[in-house]
């Protein structure tokens, strides 16, 4: 009896989408596998994101997806960030502010101009 031709049949390899496998050793001189290959894991993927977009005052944003440069596929999709929230100007709190000049008028001189300016809002009409 001869000795066996040997040759790898069945070899594929794997990718981020499907296993592998190492193949079969099959013999060219009697026609039959002689010794089985083993299963190759899936290779991981080669991961990017893609479609990310910053929140502004105005529009949403969105933390983009996972995308595989290799199979060309997503995945995982981002998700939706919110609009950002405007900072607010605290508005200083105004007391006793004139309706005619808009200033605020404190002691005996000016609670002379205080009523003079509001006699003034009161016939023209208010300025502020």
């Amino acid at each position: 009896m001869r000795g066996h031709t040997l040759t790898v049949i069945n070899q594929k390899d794997s990718t981020c989408t499907a296993e592998g496998y190492t193949g079969d050793q099959f013999c060219t001189t009697c026609e039959q596998i002689v010794t089985a290959g083993a299963t190759i894991e899936k290779k991981a993927h080669s991961l990017t994101v893609i479609n990310r977009k910053d929140a502004t005052y105005d529009a949403e944003g969105y933390t983009g997806d996972e995308y595989c440069t290799t199979c060309e596929q997503i995945i995982h999709t981002g998700t939706v960030t919110p609009k950002l929230e405007r900072p607010t100007d605290p508005q200083p709190e105004l007391q006793n502010v004139c309706p005619w000049c808009g200033g605020v008028h404190e002691g005996f001189f000016q609670g002379i101009v205080s009523w003079f300016h509001s006699l003034l809002a009161g016939i023209f009409g208010a300025k502020y």
